[in-house]
């Protein structure tokens, strides 16, 4: 499994808080500690390294028409588009506390408000 690491290098930088060239993060795709998509991608050495996502390549969330923009700040709408899975790592990431027995818009108000 692609673990999560908890070295500070880590943790500070807008990629995912993963190795890139793990064998089981190659090529897959994670939540980044900025919010953001990334892609493990291998460069011309064959080394992986972190790539953002193109916004366009992300995937959109149904109709988040005037109801979910009235309900939510802009800063919770880039928290829509992940999973809970995903949510929890974050939560994770940053040292919250009472987050795995949360929903996912609870997760998102709670990942919005720290």
């Amino acid at each position: 499994m692609c673990d999560l690491q908890t070295l500070k290098k880590y943790l500070t930088r807008p990629s995912p808080p993963r190795a890139a060239n793990d064998p089981n993060c190659r090529g897959k795709i994670f939540s980044g500690n900025d919010g953001e998509l990334w892609e493990s991608k291998p460069t011309a050495t064959g080394v992986y390294r972190w790539i953002k996502v193109a916004p366009s390549a992300k995937p959109k969330s149904p109709k988040s028409s005037s109801k979910s923009s009235s309900k939510s700040s802009s800063k919770s709408s880039g928290f829509e588009q992940h999973t809970v899975v995903e949510l929890k790592e974050m939560a994770q990431v940053r040292g919250l506390k009472g987050y795995s027995k949360l929903r996912k818009a609870e997760l998102i108000e709670l990942l919005t408000m720290h």
